[in-house]
């Protein structure tokens, strides 16, 4: 159903269950490394630099549509 009008765009926001969605500002992906032994080591740098490239294909489609 297509409505005109001044009060039409933000009607059918209101009513569009994914609505919550555009209001979103900003986005983040993150890991928990907790308490596991890893953080208190130079191994730490490396799971990092795995955990980025397992996250990069995401962050590069990201760019890609906005």
């Amino acid at each position: 159903m297509w409505v005109s009008g001044p009060f039409s765009d933000r009607f059918a926001m209101r009513r569009d269950p994914r609505i919550d969605l555009l209001r979103h500002k900003s986005l983040h992906l993150s890991r928990s490394y907790g308490f596991e032994p890893v953080i208190h080591t130079a191994e730490l740098l490396d799971a990092v630099r795995t955990d980025w490239r397992t996250c990069r294909p995401r962050v590069e489609w990201l760019a890609e549509i906005l």
